[in-house]
């Protein structure tokens, strides 16, 4: 049975705080290690969040069998050969990598995307933030893990990444990092003995004489993603482009198609990152990403696709790591507090009464009148809310209607919004409709955009179902209404 969605208990909440104070200390103990201490931090994190997911979760847990029919935490369907099962004790994420987890999971659209589509562990084996588990490993006045409680936990990961279990080991030793060389045919995994392969400076020549670049990683990333998303359409789509309806995944907005469009080959092919790149072996990259915008704009179908929503649409291409989410920039803005030790943050002793109050006041805010400025007590139970990702969307949804999403500064529509307005809503990117009336929310976004948030241009939205207009709206944010109009509810 299917419990009730709830606020977050108080001992997460405590057992928040703890974690906080360790994300603090950690970067304290990093400070004296590297001219730019967080920024390394940060880039290192986010490889190493890849590396636990990758070698340490995804293999744990029960492999399905071909023959079972059984469903994920978060009630989806569980495919033969994935793994599902609590994480256990060998499976404690390093310290950089909770701290990674944690500003993954505060930017719940894109993480809930990313476990029903490209890491499915996240749901299946990871669930909620693990705090007790990190908790229960840390010292008494949270200086990092006590060393005597994470004996297995470190065997186990050296043993399956060949790196070291500490963050400030793994950065004082420069440990080599692997990323697939991005150019077809190919097929190496190179090893990098380099801070990032995040950056426009990063360049690596790979034993088949091309070079690894930022940009290249980029635009093979883009163009698997596409490929995917064409080859399986019921099952994947474009980073970032998710339809949702009541939290089922919907892939009828038909924009991966209008997409690939754009770059097939005579052959219905998709072109080799050598051709976007046109680079010669052994030369620097050329500025692949912008020959990419620049082929949507100029090739795409406009009566079915909006222009202005390219920068929305490449978003996720903006960094070369598999996650839909840009996590250096997630943790750079999560981390600010512990980097400048501003007072911008709940403090360790905050009154949880009043707390709770003024979460639910900042929620009743939001709801009346499209207000998103939480004080920092009630961001710190909202923040506790989101890192219960299931029941922080079930609860949303059902306290307003709307899906509530949280997004970091610079990523939210912003520099979107020609073709419509949302400047009392700057992040509430994915509306969902539940039940038979419409939020006073999803009513005003209708009623202030006057109908051209939901299509393309000026004027009204002519579209025939306005339930569908509603829970559509991501692929709203993309498609003309015409094309989006076809958008049903199951």
């Amino acid at each position: 049975m299917v419990s009730s969605p709830t606020l977050p208990p108080r001992e997460n909440v405590r057992r928040y705080l703890r974690v906080l104070s360790a994300f603090k200390h950690l970067h304290n103990a990093m400070q004296p290690q590297l001219p730019k201490p967080h920024e390394a931090l940060y880039e290192q994190s986010t490889y190493r969040l890849q590396l636990w997911l990758e070698k340490i979760v995804r293999p744990g847990g029960t492999v399905v069998g071909p023959q079972e029919t059984i469903s994920g935490p978060w009630g989806t369907p569980v495919r033969p050969g994935e793994t599902i099962g609590p994480l256990v004790p060998k499976e404690l994420p390093p310290l950089d990598v909770a701290m990674a987890l944690h500003s993954y999971m505060l930017c719940p659209q894109r993480y809930f995307e990313d476990a029903m589509l490209r890491f499915r562990e996240l749901e299946l084996r990871i669930g909620d933030y693990p705090f007790a588990m990190i908790v229960d490993a840390l010292k008494p006045d949270n200086q990092g893990y006590d060393p005597d409680r994470i004996v297995d936990a470190s065997r186990h990961w050296e043993k399956e990444t060949g790196s070291p279990f500490d963050p400030v080991q793994f950065l004082l030793c420069d440990v080599a990092r692997s990323v697939k060389c991005p150019y077809d045919g190919c097929g190496i995994v190179t090893v990098l003995n380099s801070a990032s392969f995040n950056g426009g400076k990063f360049q690596y020549v790979c034993c088949c004489r091309k070079s690894v670049t930022d940009e290249a990683l980029r635009v093979k990333k883009f163009l698997s993603a596409l490929a995917q998303a064409h080859r399986a359409p019921s099952r994947f789509c474009l980073p970032n482009t998710a339809n949702l309806v009541e939290g089922v995944i919907n892939f009828r907005a038909g924009l991966a198609p209008l997409i690939y469009d754009v770059f097939k080959r005579p052959d219905g092919k998709l072109p080799s990152v050598d051709d976007i790149m046109q680079a010669q072996p052994g030369t620097s990259s050329g500025s692949g990403m912008v020959r990419i915008r620049s082929a949507i704009v100029s090739k795409v179908d406009h009566t079915r696709f909006r222009i202005s929503s390219v920068p929305i649409l490449l978003h996720a291409f903006e960094h070369p790591y598999p996650f839909t989410q840009d996590i250096v920039a997630a943790l750079r803005h999560h981390n600010e507090p512990c980097v400048q030790d501003c007072d911008n943050c709940a403090p360790p002793d905050v009154d949880l009464d009043r707390a709770y109050t003024l979460y639910a006041e900042f929620l009743d805010m939001v709801l009346e009148e499209g207000r998103r400025e939480p004080g920092p007590e009630a961001d710190l139970i909202w923040h506790a809310h989101q890192l219960t990702p299931r029941n922080y969307r079930e609860y949303v949804v059902d306290q307003l209607n709307v899906f509530l999403d949280h997004l970091i500064p610079g990523e939210d529509l912003n520099a979107h919004r020609r073709s419509y307005d949302v400047q009392r809503f700057p992040e509430v990117v994915t509306v969902w409709r539940q039940g038979p009336q419409l939020s006073n929310l999803s009513a005003q976004l209708q009623l202030q955009s006057k109908g051209s948030i939901l299509c393309n241009g000026e004027g009204s939205c002519s579209n025939r179902e306005t339930e569908s207009c509603l829970a559509g709206f991501a692929a709203h944010a993309f498609l003309c209404c015409d094309a989006a109009a076809t958008i049903q509810r199951e």
